[in-house]
């Protein structure tokens, strides 16, 4: 809102009609009153971004951690569907 006002070109006239109503000071306190809490949401918006970012890590080191094992379900699977294949074989040349 404060920037609309700025970018109307009727900031000044309103900022000198806020000091004439309500004097120099008060007007000086409720900027910087402004300010502060512009200051804080700013703050708050850089630590919602912190945590987005530590929640995006830990997805993905869970992500990595179901890929690797899965990987390591698929190997031994593997190493059992050929010991599967290799023992009879094996057994079948022991006899011939």
């Amino acid at each position: 809102m404060i920037e609309r006002i700025i970018s109307d070109g009727r900031g000044e006239e309103l900022l000198g009609a806020a000091v004439a109503e309500h004097g120099k000071g008060a007007v000086l306190a409720t900027v910087h009153e402004i300010q502060d809490r512009h200051d804080a949401a700013r703050e708050v918006e850089r630590s919602l971004l912190e945590l987005h970012q530590v929640c995006r890590a830990a997805t993905r080191s869970w992500a990595r951690r179901s890929s690797c094992k899965c990987l390591c379900i698929g190997i031994i699977i593997l190493l059992l569907l050929v010991l599967l294949v290799i023992v009879p074989i094996a057994t079948s040349f022991r006899k011939s």
